[in-house]
């Protein structure tokens, strides 16, 4: 004998073989994109019917090389073609795939195969990084697997990010919703286009998703999502106060109540935090009557250089605080000509903020300035210097609380820690 079925078998196996040349198989898919998580329909036609039982495998490849088989293997017998469906891999990779069914008879020989190509489709989320000019927030970095994040606020609308779908050609059968309508709305309900900017409206504080996602024949998969977090509105005062040493030098800063709110406000908003700002002038014939122990018309914090890495609220900073502190206020900031540190700092108690007023370099004048006040704003609602949490989590000196910071961006968990310090 030869072979498993002898010669009758082989016989049988040469015979098949040529009929495969002969007859083409095809392999016909319920659709031809579809997102991770989605069923696709599996059938064909043209495939051989030989007498021994045979069976079908289905296979789906990595984009690596290797397939993997995606569903159970199908018996065929005299059942006629390939009729059976798969879930798309949650891990496959957005872009194009390969479909593989192929027939073997039941003692292992190969028979015949088909394939069919299927677009893996996805959606990412993208926001705007320039935090001083948008509304809301945004965090894509690593610092949570669960990312990225979007920030809102009860009542008011962020339109600070662009789902991005891809393949382009899936964009016309995307829609996008509210995994929480209690928590935030969301429009358009379906994308524009490959790139579809997203209109969130916070409507009670909460977490929830935005779901991009595909709905066929009534079965529908979600191709990709964006976390939401909406924070209930708080309100910061601060009182900030243009300082003139007794016999010293005036000043030369200028400082706007509504431009100081309108800056901090456009970085805060990311954590849902608003300012109400006082300006108090006291400068000529009212300027603060402040001992200066050195004669240096610096504000020291204590008289003579302190140790270093000290930070102490010292007697002429106590003297400054006492003469001009503002009554029902958070924080007083006070612009100082000149002062012991370079830039500025906060102190915890009494809560106050010292800057050194540079000339044209109040709040509201100049973003340096502006991103000076904001960081120290940071550390009065909690914030502590990020340098150690792997650089800022990878926004580096882009982080408001980086020590050198440049930027104003920060991650979720400095919008949570700040909106909860600002108030109930």
């Amino acid at each position: 004998m030869t072979g498993p079925f002898g010669k009758r078998g082989l016989l049988l196996t040469i015979l098949l073989a040529s009929a495969v040349e002969a007859r083409a198989a095809i392999v016909t898919l319920s659709r031809s994109e579809a997102c991770p998580g989605q069923e696709v329909l599996i059938t064909g036609s043209g495939w051989l019917e030989p007498p021994p039982s045979c069976f079908y495998t289905f296979l789906f490849d990595t984009q690596i090389g290797t397939f993997v088989s995606v569903a159970p293997n199908q018996p065929d017998g005299l059942f006629g073609p390939p009729n059976s469906s798969f879930v798309v891999p949650a891990d496959a990779q957005v872009g194009p795939h390969t479909v593989k069914v192929q027939l073997y008879l039941d003692t292992g020989e190969f028979l015949q195969e088909a394939t069919q190509p299927l677009t893996v489709v996805g959606v990412t989320f993208e926001g705007a990084s320039d935090c001083a000019k948008t509304d809301g927030g945004f965090d894509s970095t690593a610092q949570t697997a669960d990312q990225p994040w979007l920030s809102a606020v009860i009542k008011r609308t962020v339109k600070n990010a662009v789902a991005k779908v891809k393949p382009p050609s899936a964009s016309g059968d995307m829609e996008f919703r509210s995994s929480d309508e209690a928590v935030f709305t969301v429009k358009p309900p379906k994308a524009t286009g490959e790139s579809t900017t997203l209109k969130v409206k916070g409507v009670a504080a909460g977490s929830a998703k935005v779901e991009a996602f595909m709905e066929e024949d009534g079965a529908e998969a979600v191709c990709g999502e964006l976390n939401v977090v909406v924070y209930k509105a708080k309100t910061v005062k601060v009182a900030m106060h243009i300082v003139q040493l007794d016999g010293c030098p005036k000043p030369k800063a200028k400082v706007s109540a509504k431009k100081i709110e309108k800056a901090m406000e456009k970085m805060w908003d990311q954590a849902g935090i608003d300012f109400k700002v006082t300006v108090d002038t006291r400068t000529g014939t009212k300027a603060i009557k402040a001992a200066d122990a050195d004669a240096d018309c610096k504000a020291d914090e204590v008289a003579g250089d302190p140790p270093s890495g000290a930070v102490t609220f010292g007697p002429e900073l106590m003297a400054i605080h006492d003469a001009a502190k503002a009554a029902s206020t958070d924080v007083d900031v006070y612009f100082v000509q000149d002062y012991q540190y370079p830039f500025g700092a906060y102190h915890t108690a009494p809560k106050a903020i010292f800057v050194m007023a540079l000339e044209d370099q109040a709040a509201g004048t100049t973003l340096a300035t502006d991103l000076l006040v904001a960081h120290e704003l940071g550390h009065h609602l909690d914030l502590a210097h990020c340098d150690g949490d792997t650089n800022c989590h990878d926004l580096g000196i882009d982080d408001l609380m980086h020590s050198a910071n440049e930027g104003c961006r920060m991650y979720k968990s400095q919008w949570d820690t700040s909106n909860a310090k600002a108030g109930p």
